[in-house]
């Protein structure tokens, strides 16, 4: 199953592209005033990264064992992958992630 690119052209995707970028707008504006709380944060989620990346050997799994009993190669797993990365990244993190870089260069501004 490939996924396919949104109708860019619609009005429905540039409304809902308006309202993610503005949302990520107020993200960043937030959040270069909550700046220290952030870096906590991301200090958290590093410090549990690693904790996961140290129990997985622990745990005995290995994804590439998992696929190869499922009988699905990365040759037919990777196009999958590709349409849902490309597709999340152009309608979800690309509008969010343009109004946070411009809410923090406000929020500087200010």
């Amino acid at each position: 199953m490939v996924l396919t690119l949104p109708d860019f052209s619609s009005p429905a995707f540039l409304i809902i592209f308006i309202i993610q970028l503005v949302l990520g707008l107020g993200l960043g504006y937030f959040s270069i005033k909550i700046f220290k709380y952030l870096i906590a944060l991301i200090g958290i989620f590093v410090v549990g990264l690693l904790l996961n990346v140290w129990q997985t050997p622990m745990l005995g799994t290995n994804l590439s064992g998992e696929l190869v009993q499922l009988g699905l190669t990365w040759q037919q797993i990777y196009p999958i992958v590709m349409s849902i990365i490309l597709t999340l990244g152009l309608t979800t993190v690309l509008p969010i992630t343009l109004g946070f870089v411009i809410g923090i260069i406000v929020a500087m501004v200010k």
